[in-house]
């Protein structure tokens, strides 16, 4: 019982730990020990939780007995990086659970594993290994031990790989798995413990997620086609989020938006004022607009116009990073025939030559009806795809 007994208490309250940088406590009493990180990206938002928690049935097998929803923060961590418990007292201790998501339906399976637990704990040797009765090793007070999120995704991978074959120690009864798991995807509980002379167990709880390189916002899943495009780019600076924890995949760009990223690229220069009426001097986008169009990469919409709200189009894309290419001096001459796609009268004269090119590159693609809709708008997600492909195969960067 004594998981469940902890998850329920999770439920109950979320408290902040006390600066390398402190983790955020999820639940649990006073402080006895001190959960510090060191890594390259670190941010605690408050997110929702679903949690399945699993239970044994007389032949061994996990089925799910019961689900809980509450707010959570999680202490999300990217790049190589080291988890430091200080220990303030005699006695901590700590284990290590698991929280998978194996058939991706948005919640979080854990296994209660009743009077036989099944986490983590330090072992003699201050490795992470499997609980076997009371070999745990205890620190005492001024003594750090540390975890690594190299070490915590090995052994992440380990306990996904166990619940989801039917031989393993902790099978899930229906829960599926059948590529190899992102180490993003696991949910990983430290929880720290110390027994006080009455027998009485005090305990503080912290959830952390580990990314490979940047933090990927949560309105971008990790199974989704466009989430590896979507972290090249955060990672590479070419795009930004939209909020504290949002991507906003789905939402169109901007011809303002590509202005920003080009600025961006080009080392982000000052410009002379290009005289749009519509991009006044204290506008966000000023000095990209105005560099963009003294670089001949975006010309306006007008004569004193740039519209810079208005949704950018396939082939505005297209054209703009040609010219952008040619600007860099990483232009490859490349042509594709576009007579093969049946709206190929559709492309604008002005973006013919860069479709052409674009196409060929494979930085735009025809869609399943053999079109190319070059008049359509383009996604965040969509452009972030686009990107990575410019970015790795002729930006190099």
């Amino acid at each position: 019982m004594e998981i469940w007994k902890r998850w329920l208490s999770l439920t109950l309250s979320l408290a902040l730990t006390l600066c390398l940088a402190p983790a955020v406590q999820a639940a649990g009493e006073e402080s006895f020990a001190e959960f510090l990180i060191d890594g390259e990206e670190i941010d605690a938002p408050q997110l929702p939780l679903k949690l399945d928690v699993y239970r044994r049935n007389q032949a061994g097998e996990f089925h799910p007995s019961a689900r809980l929803n509450y707010p959570c923060q999680v202490n999300r961590v990217a790049g190589n990086s080291s988890f430091y418990i200080d220990a303030k007292e005699d006695g901590v201790w700590l284990t290590v659970d698991y929280l998978t998501d194996l058939n991706q339906d948005e919640v979080y399976e854990l296994p209660d594993g009743q009077d036989k637990p099944i986490y983590d704990v330090v072992d003699s040797t201050g490795q992470l290994a499997f609980v076997k009765g009371e070999g745990r090793q205890k620190l005492s007070a001024g003594e750090r031990f540390t975890l690594t999120s190299r070490s915590l995704a090995f052994r992440g991978r380990i306990a996904t790989a166990d619940r989801s074959n039917p031989g393993g120690r902790t099978y899930l009864s229906n829960a599926t798995w059948e590529d190899s798991p992102d180490p993003d995807t696991i949910l990983y509980l430290i929880t720290l413990y110390r027994e006080e002379e009455d027998g009485t167990v005090q305990d503080m709880c912290f959830y952390l997620q580990l990314y490979d390189e940047v933090i990927r916002p949560s309105d971008v899943p990790a199974d989704a086609w466009y989430c590896d495009a979507v972290e090249y780019a955060l990672d590479k600076g070419i795009l930004s989020g939209t909020g504290e924890d949002t991507f906003s995949p789905d939402n169109p760009v901007t011809r303002a938006q590509l202005a920003q990223i080009l600025w961006r690229l080009g080392g982000a220069k000052s410009a002379a004022d290009a005289g749009y009426a519509d991009v006044p001097a204290d506008a966000w986008c000023y000095q990209a607009v105005s560099w963009c169009s003294q670089a001949d990469l975006i010309s306006g919409q007008g004569p004193d116009t740039f519209a810079p709200n208005a949704s950018l189009t396939r082939e505005q894309l297209a054209l703009i990073l040609y010219q952008y290419a040619g600007y860099a001096g990483k232009r490859p001459d490349s042509r594709r025939d576009l007579t093969i796609f049946q709206d190929n009268a559709r492309i604008s004269l002005w973006a013919r030559e860069a479709m052409e090119w674009a196409v060929s590159l494979g930085l735009v693609s025809g869609y399943s009806d053999n079109t190319l809709r070059p008049a359509n708008g383009i996604t965040r997600a969509e452009l972030a795809a686009v990107m990575q492909r410019y970015g790795r195969n002729i930006l190099k960067l």
